[in-house]
This record gives structure tokens, sequence and C-alpha cells, in this order.
């Protein structure tokens, strides 16, 4: 059953293909239309000599860059995120919020969100306060 008015729309995302270009062109056409939009998008950037590539959240409010990989060397193995950043994006995102936007766009809904973490308490956020929400997720996660 779909919802007349629903809070929150996901583009099925597959392994493998990026949707912030998606995101990034909906961005830019609703803008067009006068919509104010917030949010984050991914972007990969690449590494220099060798070193991986860094991996950075664009603030779509203010055309901020954070970078939430963090540099743990060249041989190192496991997961870079560094969690100081991403709470830094996610006290951003409440900021846009609370200043009110028309649309927020989180470039994704994986493993941690559907556990209720990561930046689950953001969608939570918007949606209370009657922002419409836009991410992707895979198909796994989309049932949470």
């Amino acid at each position: 059953m779909l919802m007349e008015n629903p809070a929150i729309t996901a583009i099925r995302a597959e392994a493998g293909k990026p949707v912030d270009p998606i995101f990034a062109d909906v961005t830019a056409a609703l803008r067009r239309c006068g919509l104010r939009i917030g949010g984050i998008l991914q972007e990969e950037h690449p590494g220099f000599g060798g070193a991986r590539s860094a991996t950075r959240l664009r603030n779509l409010s203010d055309d901020t860059l954070i970078q939430i990989s963090q540099d743990l060397g060249r041989h190192a193995r496991g997961c870079r995120l560094d969690p100081g950043a991403l709470a830094e994006a996610a006290r951003r995102l409440e900021a846009t919020v609370d200043t009110g936007v028309d649309l927020l766009i989180l470039n994704h809904f994986g493993k941690s969100n559907a556990e209720g973490a990561d930046l689950r308490p953001i969608i939570e956020r918007a949606i209370l306060a009657g922002v419409l929400v836009l991410t992707a997720v895979r198909g796994e996660y989309a049932s949470a």
C-alpha cells in the first residue's frame, strides 16, 4: 500500500552502482523549482602515490566537505570510517533540519541505519519536522 504523502522515499540501490550522480541531478532540478534542499552526497576523491581514495560527504546546504574516511596507512585493512567525522556530519544535518528545508537527501541507508544508528536519528528528526526524505537503499535493508 502506498502512502498518499510519503515522508520518506528511497531509490533502490545496487552494489557497485553509484546513486550520488542521480541525487546531484535531482538536487539541481528541484533547486531550479525553488525548493530548499539539504542533506549530504558522498564523493570519492582519488588518493595520490598509491594511497587509498578519500571518502567525503558534501553538505548540500553550504557545499562544504567532511572527510569521513581515515588514512590508516597503505596496507591497513578494515573499516576506515571516522566516527567523529560522521558525528559532525550528523550535527550539521540536525541544524539543517532545524533551520528548515523542503527535502533532505541522504546518500544511503545501510546496515547501521537499519540497526537504528548512523544517520537514522536524522531521518526520524526530519520526518517528525515534516521534512520529506530521499535516500538510497539496497534490497537487504529495504524492510528496515
